[in-house]
């Protein structure tokens, strides 16, 4: 699967434990609607992965059903874990719910047709950021669009009270195609025009590729020898 990023290193500090309200009372882990079930039940089929780790084995399932959807990963040190991951099928939600098996503490939820899977306790506090506004703007990808996303004053002032603060030039704003010599560029897409109000940081990228169509985000976020990183990438 091919990837876009943009990553960001930040640096600890003293860190505060904070609260953050989302839009909705219920749980999003619980919402569900006929056409998320109709999706669930997609068949799809692959064979088993041997020594992969977790966000490959997710992006590899959603990219089978063709199913949009984002996955929130926490570490320390050490890299992600490869595992060995079973033949997928026969349906979407088979093949997910074998892969929390292999990995019992993450846990897949589906919420307004995009699949998630975050650790355990839920998504990481940063991605629970709640904005008062944002908009896609012209952005007609979704690494430009979340190259906006992640500037957010909200979510700034989200990491400086988790005790982080954005190390410079650390923004990797991913590929760009360049049409090859003597052919013509290709048609541009149109604008994904993505605005909310009171929406979280995750409900964001959830939208972001729904509206695309398809895709998966992974965020992974990294706590090692006082350092902490996240990064936001896209799979096809």
């Amino acid at each position: 699967m091919g990837r876009k990023f943009l990553e960001i290193v930040l640096h600890a500090g003293s860190v505060l434990v904070v609260a953050c309200a989302l839009t909705s009372k219920a749980d999003p882990y619980l919402r569900s609607d006929r056409a998320s079930v109709d999706v669930l039940q997609k068949t799809i089929s692959g064979p088993a992965l041997r020594s992969a780790v977790l966000t490959e084995a997710f992006g590899r399932t959603l990219s089978a059903a063709q199913v949009p959807g984002g996955i929130a990963v926490v570490e320390g040190c050490q890299e992600e874990s490869a595992r060995d991951f079973p033949p997928l099928g026969p349906t979407l939600q088979d093949a997910l719910t074998a892969i929390q098996r292999v990995v019992p503490s993450y846990r897949w939820r589906m919420e307004d047709s995009v699949v998630n899977m975050t650790p355990t306790d839920g998504f990481p506090l940063l991605l629970r950021t709640l904005l008062h506004e944002f908009s896609s703007k012209d952005a007609n990808n979704l690494t430009w669009a979340a190259s906006l996303l992640v500037v957010m004053p909200e979510i700034r002032e989200t990491m400086s009270r988790l005790g982080f603060r954005q190390a410079p030039n650390q923004v990797e704003l991913g590929f760009s195609t360049v049409p090859k010599s003597g052919t013509s560029s290709p048609p541009e897409d149109p604008p994904l025009g993505v605005r909310c109000k009171n929406c979280s940081f995750y409900d964001v990228l959830n939208t972001l590729v729904r509206v695309k169509g398809g895709g998966t985000w992974i965020y992974q976020e990294r706590h090692c020898s006082g350092i902490n990183t996240f990064r936001l990438a896209f799979s096809d």
